[in-house]
């Protein structure tokens, strides 16, 4: 009958068990909000030809770029981006509605173009988000509506070659001149210079840069600034600007990323962003926020958006390769018993045990980061307000674990398609070298691990003198204020059962004490350091640096965890179909930290026995979610032509008619 009409090898659809429940239900669910947007973005405008993938593949640096702001051009046409900026900025539901909108797109656009994604952010999330925070009245009526039309297209100027994850110590200054009533930016050292700069080389006629504010020879610190890069007409740079591209990258190269240097570049002083600071038109600074830290922590708050941005855009990448990996598991077939048929690679024990712990990995941080997403559009209705502690905190924590999971996972998945994987048209490839650069940028994974990791002894120092839990563990279940007056390490054998209840006190209980194990470790060794050190503070906090990433980490999986499991539960009540299910994804994600992890042995927060059994029951959990795990990956929502062909009918796909 000829090559075409073998359909032994049907796609996943044809190999799709019934579905267990209404996967568009769980698609509301994990998306929370937007919904209807959504759709239309990722089913309608992204049908377009313009937006296919297969053109993106083996462009030269050039075309990535012309496509990139093409497509943002037929996004603008289509009316998507309006009111993300512009409407209700000075009421609180507005403020509230405009932020979800955005993040709503961003997501969508992180799916298809992690260059668009970026393109799109840096001018709407950073240079727009900026003046939105950190403008007066007048200066948001001003500039925002030009803003959100694109009138003024722009960038945010913060990194430099000297000064990433430190920024507060960089050092590009802002100088007011009296006698001109101007400020003068300047770029003293080579290592001052702008870097990384997205929009920078080509595009942006403006940006927000970040500086160092002198006035009257006093530093006030690091302040925002609208600053004009190019004519708007011939895009010729201003006087004094200079900006160079940083040329080709390892991914993302529809970003033109610049580098730009300020040659006492003088502007007006109505250019300083005057809504948390300003000069008074005696020449004098002013403030309502008296505490350095407290200011610093204003001026940058647009960045703990980005981060949470990097978080879900992360899980939801995480997701488009499990869902291409676990589609193509379930239709692709390889070896079988003697004599029978081949037989599909979610059969195998060893294929759910690399693809499914990083599936339930991904539903947890789905869930736990909206958590985050609803804290953040609290906080985005105060305007002129710091950006508050739990968001820093916490935004910190899930950029680093969801970053690194997506990571992770893309790369178990790429593996586990085998050579398909590694075709670009199959996507997990291409993505994976775009995203790459999410481990480093908005804040380096290791330090922003570190910081949350001191955060967490000082509010565990806190909650130990108040005998009440305080700060970050006001998160944490009751479980926390029994390990706080218990032993953390133990001996002994305790009862083994497979009792789900039993393991799921197992889990808690473990998972609590091990973060308590390493609370009081470094509280013991912090003031034998400080003995040994004379007090040196710098250095104390160098020596416990990869203990309190570690203790931060240790927090992350922690809190994922509990906030997924609350979702679980609402979830349950509400839909009793899909009870079972999101169970055991919960018991999952736990059961994979506990077993990954050398920690738990090591600090004695299992014995040997209890880490059997939690080995024994991550497989079995694994075989038991194997067939739920269509399901699961469709209700993340991906169309099938934002996925590669392997993902559907690939047999079909590869036909020598279709040459």
């Amino acid at each position: 009958m000829g090559i075409e009409a073998d359909v032994a090898h049907a796609g996943a659809a044809a190999a799709a068990p019934k579905k267990a429940w209404d996967t568009r239900v769980m698609f509301r669910e994990l998306m929370m909000h937007d919904v209807e947007l959504r759709e239309y973005v990722l089913n309608h405008v992204f049908g377009e030809e313009l937006f296919k993938l297969a053109p993106q593949y083996g462009m030269t640096v050039r075309q990535e770029r012309d496509l990139t702001m093409a497509r943002w051009a037929r996004m603008r046409e289509l009316k998507v981006y309006d009111n993300v900026l512009a409407v209700g900025v000075d009421d609180p539901s507005g403020r509230r509605a405009a932020v979800q909108k955005y993040d709503c797109l961003s997501e969508c656009v992180g799916l298809l173009d992690h260059s668009l994604e970026i393109k799109t952010g840096v001018h709407y999330g950073l240079f727009g988000s900026t003046i939105a925070r950190l403008g007066s009245k007048h200066q948001r009526e001003l500039y925002l509506p030009k803003v959100q039309t694109c009138e003024m297209l722009g960038c945010f100027a913060l990194t430099e070659l000297g000064h990433g994850s430190n920024a507060r110590g960089i050092e590009t200054t802002a100088t007011y001149a009296p006698e001109t009533d101007s400020i003068v930016l300047h770029t003293p050292t080579e290592t001052a210079q702008k870097y990384w700069i997205g929009g920078a080389a080509e595009d942006a006629c403006w940006t927000t840069a970040m500086a160092q504010l002198y006035v009257n020879g006093e530093c006030h610190g690091v302040h925002a600034f609208i600053v004009r890069l190019r004519n708007d007409t011939d895009k010729q740079l201003c006087p004094g600007v200079w900006i160079e591209d940083c040329g080709h990258k390892c991914g993302l190269n529809g970003v033109d990323n610049g580098r730009i240097w300020f040659d006492n570049v003088h502007i007006p002083r109505s250019q300083m962003l005057s809504g948390v600071a300003s000069i008074d038109d005696s020449g004098k600074y002013q403030s309502a926020i008296k505490n350095p830290d407290q200011r610093f922590a204003v001026q940058l708050g647009a960045l703990s958006g980005g981060r949470i941005s990097i978080a879900v855009n992360s899980t939801r990448n995480a997701a488009l390769a499990l869902t291409t990996a676990i589609r193509y598991a379930h239709s692709r077939r390889a070896f079988g018993p003697d004599g029978a048929a081949e037989v599909a690679l979610m059969h195998y024990r060893s294929h759910q045990q690399r693809l499914l712990p990083y599936l339930a990995r991904t539903y947890a941080m789905s869930f736990a980061v909206n958590e985050l997403k609803r804290m953040w559009w609290d906080n985005c209705q105060l305007l002129g307000t710091p950006v508050s502690k739990d968001v820093h905190f916490v935004s910190s924590l899930f950029k680093a674990l969801m970053t690194w999971n997506m990571r992770d996972s893309m790369q178990e998945c790429r593996e586990s398609c085998g050579g398909q994987g590694y075709a670009s048209i199959n996507r997990i490839g291409p993505v994976k070298n775009d995203r790459d650069v999410m481990m480093t940028f908005e804040g380096d994974n290791s330090v922003l691990l570190q910081r949350a990791g001191k955060m967490v002894m000082d509010d565990y120092a806190r909650t130990v003198k108040s005998r009440k839990r305080s700060g970050c563990f006001k998160w944490l279940s009751e479980e926390f204020d029994t390990k706080v007056n218990s032993p953390a390490r133990r001996t002994g054998s305790e009862d083994l059962s497979q009792d789900e209840q039993d393991l799921e006190r197992l889990l808690e209980t473990a998972l609590h004490r091990r973060l308590y194990a390493l609370l009081e470790s470094l509280a013991q060794e912090v003031p034998k350091l400080q003995r040994e050190l004379a007090g040196d503070a710098f250095e104390v906090a160098n020596m416990i640096s990869s203990d309190a990433s570690e203790l931060g980490y240790a927090f992350a999986e922690l809190l994922i965890w509990q906030w997924f499991r609350r979702d679980v539960a609402r979830i349950s009540n509400a839909y009793p179909d899909m009870a079972r299910v999101l169970q055991m994804l919960s018991s999952l994600y736990a059961l994979d930290t506990v077993d990954r992890s050398p920690s738990f042995l090591r600090l004695s927060c299992i014995s040997q026995a209890e880490a059997s059994v939690v080995r024994h029951a991550k497989r079995r959990r694994c075989a038991e979610l194997a067939p739920h795990s269509m399901d699961l990956v469709n209700s993340f929502g991906i169309p099938d032509h934002l996925l590669g062909p392997i993902a559907g009918d690939w047999e079909l796909q590869n036909r020598r008619s279709k040459l």
